[in-house]
């Protein structure tokens, strides 16, 4: 049996879309229209779940997929159309991928069970930096947990986002505990921030969601901004990251918790792009709603 596009059932791997913009949608920007597979990877053992696409400093463009109980990491060529490499994650999985810059050069940031944020060169896969995230900001130690919290792999990373802060590269990341067991799952609703070149921690935000909290980065009139959102909870937060300061009400509207949230450009101001269970998707002109 095959899919709609063609593949096998049980199909494990990575799709490259190519689409057209469509006009204007009622006041909430515009959205892509008419995708079409141009390229199909295949490699996966369990499922890849989570993709970035960086280009690299040859100027390469690389798709990067990954996934909650995927053992490895993969790069695929997109203009070549074919594999340019993988590796194993210290993480055990990637359960969340992004990209960011470090000293001028392109780098992929993944995090998974276990804790621990990783910082690498999408052109081989050679590590970087490790940031160690276990003594996370909100909890106070680790021996103030329940025994049951760290069963098996304790702190898993939720969520991460890149940003330049005072002219130094940041990871902003959210967390959670293991979920293998009945009420073991819990999550921090604090988003930790750390310096890329250093791996220091440089600041917390207590974003006040409750479930788990999503995260995406942009820039506003000059300074980098933090989007925060839940799956429980249909609240969009703005945060000044030089302040840590909360700005404005938010991103009123949705209509249940948010399963994605994610920041574009569009006639050259940032919107904010986020979607729920119900399948319904919001686009957000970032500035004229703060200014509401």
């Amino acid at each position: 049996m095959k899919d709609a596009d063609g593949n096998e059932a049980g199909f494990v791997g990575a799709r490259v879309y190519s689409a057209a913009m469509t006009d204007d949608l009622g006041g909430h920007g515009a959205a892509w229209a008419a995708a079409r597979p141009v390229v199909t990877f295949t490699g996966h053992e369990e499922e890849a779940t989570t993709a970035v696409a960086v280009r690299t400093a040859d100027g390469r463009v690389l798709a990067v997929t990954g996934g909650f109980g995927e053992t490895t990491v993969r790069l695929w060529d997109v203009g070549a159309g074919e594999p340019a490499g993988w590796w194993r994650p210290g993480s055990d999985d990637a359960w969340t991928i992004t990209t960011g810059v470090l000293d001028g050069r392109p780098v992929v940031l993944t995090g998974g069970y276990g804790g621990r944020i990783e910082v690498r060169d999408p052109a081989g896969g050679q590590l970087i930096r490790a940031i160690e995230v276990k003594e996370y900001p909100g909890i106070t130690g680790i021996d103030n947990l329940a025994e049951d919290l760290w069963y098996p792999g304790g702190i898993h990373v939720n969520a991460l986002a890149t940003a330049v802060l005072d002219g130094r590269p940041i990871v902003i990341f959210t967390v959670h505990t293991d979920d293998s067991g009945i009420d073991v799952c819990r999550d921090f609703p604090v988003a930790g921030i750390h310096d890329l070149a250093t791996g220091r921690q440089a600041g917390e935000i207590a974003t006040g969601h409750p479930g788990a909290v999503h995260l995406a980065t942009t820039v506003l009139d000059g300074r980098p901004v933090l989007i925060t959102a839940s799956s429980a909870d249909p609240a969009v937060r703005v945060w000044d990251l030089s302040t840590g300061a909360r700005l404005g009400a938010g991103l009123s509207g949705n209509t249940g918790g948010v399963t994605v949230v994610t920041t574009a450009l569009l006639d050259g101001g940032p919107v904010v792009v986020t979607a729920m269970a119900d399948t319904t998707v919001q686009v957000w002109d970032l500035a004229a709603r703060l200014r509401a």
